[in-house]
């Protein structure tokens, strides 16, 4: 069987994507998606929130989703590199 995992597929992958939305949903945030792929503010404002997150595993998320977007490290201004 050759199927592939769809985020070797897509820029953002997919799961990690879906993942990271139902992980802020436990934490009592909604997520738009497609906003958080094509609005940088909206997406740091998400991501500001995950950062502070007390879940690890939805902070590591959020860090590979903010690199993938191009959004540089936490804390950094939106479109900066590492």
């Amino acid at each position: 069987m050759n199927a592939r995992h769809p985020s070797e597929d897509e820029s953002v992958g997919l799961l990690a994507l879906i993942d990271f939305k139902w992980l802020m949903t436990a934490e009592g945030l909604a997520v738009n998606v497609d906003r958080l792929r094509q609005d940088a503010a909206y997406a740091q404002t998400v991501f500001d929130a995950a950062d502070a997150s007390g879940n690890a595993v939805l902070r590591r998320i959020a860090r590979e989703l903010r690199e993938r977007l191009g959004m540089g490290p936490a804390g950094a201004p939106s479109g900066a590199v590492a």
